[in-house]
């Protein structure tokens, strides 16, 4: 038995999805209606790469019993991706019983395939064998009216995401990342659509498989998605700031309020010692939490909960701070930038770069313009 790279690639990903679905949904943190709708719409996506790739590869007539049972899920696509937008970009989204409705072309069409279900299996590696042989499992009909209802579901997403979104401006960055990332997840369903069309349009034996080429794009996707999430989890906490993002996260600490902010004063009182150990640029949360003799853990909760930072922003803070007392001095005539942001603590200029206008919101030259000392 053989197999192609393009279909070894979708089984792998297909189950990749799979374990990424478990994980996210019973090991990860974040509202609990986003987990909902993300899981079920990474799960469905894995279910269709697997069985996909059986079907276009003609493996489905080893389990012919599983011919066509994800076809009435890809009507479930459009409406689940819609509730994930909107339940993570409005606060305060509540599934309500009339959004019942949207799955309704699901049902419809598990209804229409129920003969199929229960006919002999002699009868579907039949109807196997002579859409294989006549080059196409895609029942045309199908395909466009799912192509045409998630064209409507994804300009419905983007009408929410523009909605919702905060501003550029009063953005923090966590939720920078979260528009950035839908700007991808919903660019992802563009191009899946656009694909799709030109299949249906250009009608070539030279071109893929149309059902072959929605497999691909598919994987693609959802390769994409479980690696995105997997080193960026905060995305399943949706349109929240920083502060209730760390205090959803922290929900079961066992730190008391005056704990946390016994632990921060310390943090404080530390980073303002004569010893500046905020100009050792490879300090670590490790290298303080055993000075202070407070887990990483600990010490990582009260920066995020107190601060709405993480460990490096915070610690940034100092630096910034003490480059704009070098800035501000008759040093600055005698440093490069370089030098400036390596006396500060930073590793390097662009981080220092990066850090000052986050921090004072000017780059260090519009700083020592506005300070009117050069």
């Amino acid at each position: 038995m053989t197999y192609t790279y393009s279909e070894l690639i979708s089984y792998f990903v297909g189950i990749l999805g799979i374990i990424m679905t478990i994980v996210y949904f019973t090991f990860l943190k974040g509202k609990t209606v986003i987990k909902v709708f993300f899981s079920s719409y990474l799960l469905m996506a894995s279910l269709t790469i697997i069985l996909g790739a059986l079907t276009y590869s003609g493996k489905i007539l080893m389990f012919p019993h599983l011919f066509r049972i994800i076809g009435p899920i890809h009507y479930l696509f459009p409406p689940v991706a819609l509730f994930y937008t909107w339940s993570s970009f409005k606060p305060d989204f509540k599934f309500k019983k009339i959004y019942l409705i949207n799955f309704l072309p699901f049902l419809i069409n598990f209804i229409e395939f129920l003969p199929f279900y229960f006919s002999p299996t002699s009868e579907k590696v039949e109807l196997i064998n002579q859409l294989l042989a006549s080059g196409s499992v895609v029942m045309p009909g199908h395909y466009l009216l799912k192509d045409i209802n998630t064209a409507v579901y994804l300009f419905v997403q983007f009408y929410i995401f523009f909605k919702y979104k905060p501003g550029k401006n009063i953005r923090t960055k966590y939720m920078d990342s979260l528009v950035k990332w839908f700007w991808i997840y919903l660019s992802g369903q563009f191009l899946i659509i656009i694909g799709m069309t030109t299949e249906i349009l250009w009608n070539s034996a030279s071109t893929i498989e149309p059902y072959h080429l929605a497999i691909n794009m598919i994987t693609i996707f959802v390769f994409m998605t479980s690696i995105a999430f997997l080193f960026f989890p905060s995305l399943l906490y949706g349109n929240m700031d920083e502060h209730e993002v760390a205090k959803e996260k922290y929900a079961n600490s066992r730190l008391s309020e005056s704990d946390k902010n016994d632990m921060l004063a310390a943090l404080n009182l530390y980073l303002k010692s004569q010893e500046k150990p905020y100009l050792n640029p490879k300090l670590s949360i490790e290298d303080v939490s055993s000075k202070l003799g407070i887990l990483p853990k600990q010490l990582s909760q009260v920066i995020n909960e107190k601060t709405g930072s993480n460990f490096n922003q915070f610690v940034n803070t100092f630096r910034v701070e003490e480059s704009k007392v070098i800035l501000g001095s008759s040093l600055f005539d005698k440093l490069t930038i370089d030098a400036i942001s390596e006396k500060s603590g930073f590793k390097s200029k662009s981080t220092f770069y990066a850090a000052f206008k986050t921090h004072t919101g000017m780059t260090p030259k519009q700083f020592v313009e506005n300070t009117g000392k050069h």
